[in-house]
């Protein structure tokens, strides 16, 4: 950084050429903008922020994981179920279906995971998409906490562990 200080010092006193000053002036701005661009991604990174580690997540909490899906291939979604399924918190697993698939739903019991459609209460109303399929869902379960993934998301099998303590707190 000293030596681009330098640099950026001796261009602005030193280098400039009057003789073609839109070109040189044109240069000086855009070495101006990256020194000032660099100088700004290191006191970004300067001091990162050690942070503690995560509260321990509450123990007997009910928690379900939704996957939402709607026309991803059934191998795809099979790969999220199973990272599911193997989240290490106890929790029940959801595959929310907006096609009402047959291959999905034997490969969702397959892995472990069980299968929602939209109810018939849905029948003449919006669709609302995701959120439709999600707020059926919620009529169906009753996981005092929701982890909703995407079709292609894989989780970690610790998101919970890590995640849920951040609850505990009344604050």
């Amino acid at each position: 950084m000293a030596l681009a200080s330098y640099y950026i010092s001796w261009r602005y006193l030193f280098s400039i050429n009057w003789d073609y000053w839109p070109i040189s002036l044109a240069l000086l701005a855009a070495e101006t903008y990256s020194f000032t661009s660099v100088w700004l991604f290191g006191f970004m990174l300067w001091r990162l922020k050690v942070r503690r580690s995560p509260p321990p997540s509450m123990p007997g909490a009910a928690v379900d994981v939704f996957i939402t899906r709607y026309n991803e291939p059934v191998e795809l979604v099979r790969e999220t179920i199973r990272a599911a399924v193997a989240i290490r918190y106890p929790h029940n697993t959801y595959v929310l279906d907006d096609g009402n698939s047959r291959e999905l739903e034997e490969a969702a019991l397959a892995e472990g995971a069980r299968y929602i459609v939209r109810s018939a209460d849905w029948a003449g109303h919006e669709r609302h998409a995701k959120a439709g399929n999600v707020n059926s869902a919620l009529f169906q379960t009753q996981g005092e906490f929701i982890l909703i993934l995407d079709a292609d998301q894989l989780p970690a099998p610790e998101i919970l562990d890590e995640t849920l303590g951040y609850f505990a707190d009344p604050k």
